[in-house]
Order: structure tokens, then sequence, then C-alpha cells
């Protein structure tokens, strides 16, 4: 159910919070994302895994983006378990639907990251 999701503990309850105590929000989610991303590369040497059908690079991209994208759901919920489930979510329909390069993959990564910066950006201006 929440496959993958587990990581969110550490991701966006640990390593995000910390690094926005030094730095700002976008610069903190890019970051944790970069980190996020290389810390899977030991997947593309196990056989059968889903990452062996995407490159790397589209996997860091994809990461850096999802962090943007979890990162905003837990700076608004405070919620680690909205945010695996969410990390669940987006690693099952990777999974199951989109393991290959392709335009639903791009509008639906493209879609992810507009409306975090939309909810982040409205948000910072509320405040």
């Amino acid at each position: 159910f929440i496959y993958g999701g587990e990581e969110e503990l550490g991701w966006r309850g640990v390593m995000q919070p910390l690094l926005e105590q030094q730095l700002n929000f976008p610069i903190s989610a890019i970051i944790t994302g970069t980190v996020w991303g290389i810390w899977h590369i030991p997947l593309w040497f196990i056989n059968g895994s889903s990452q062996q059908n995407m490159p790397f690079t589209l996997f860091l991209v994809l990461a850096i983006i999802l962090s943007f994208w979890l990162a905003t759901i837990y700076k608004k919920t405070k919620c680690i378990f909205a945010c695996s489930v969410f990390h669940g979510l987006t690693n099952t329909l990777l999974s199951m639907f989109i393991i290959k390069l392709n335009i639903i993959l791009i509008i639906g990564v493209i879609s992810m990251l507009i409306y975090s910066i939309y909810i982040w950006y409205y948000g910072e201006a509320k405040s």
C-alpha cells in the first residue's frame, strides 16, 4: 500500500526540515531530491527492478520534482503519513502504468511541479 513511502520519515520528516533551518524551501527541496535520487542508485543493479527501465538522469529529475511536490505536501499538512501515501501511490502508478518515458509521464510530472509551486507560492504570499 505504501510501497516506498516509508522513506518519507527520513526525507521529509528529518532532512527537509533540517535543511530549511539554513536554506530556503526550494533549495532545500532540490537538495533533498538530489540526495534522494542518488540514494536509489543501487536499484539499477537489481534484476527486475522498475528503475532499470528508466535512465538514471530521468529518475534524478523526477526525484527532484517529486521532492518539491512531497515537501509542499509536508509543509502544508505537517503529516508524514500523507507524504508516505503520495510517495507510495506515485511509485505504484509508475511501476504499473508508466515504466518508460512517454508524454503522459512528462505531462503528469510537469503538472505536479506547477501545482506544487503554485501551492507553495500562494501559501507564502498568505503568510
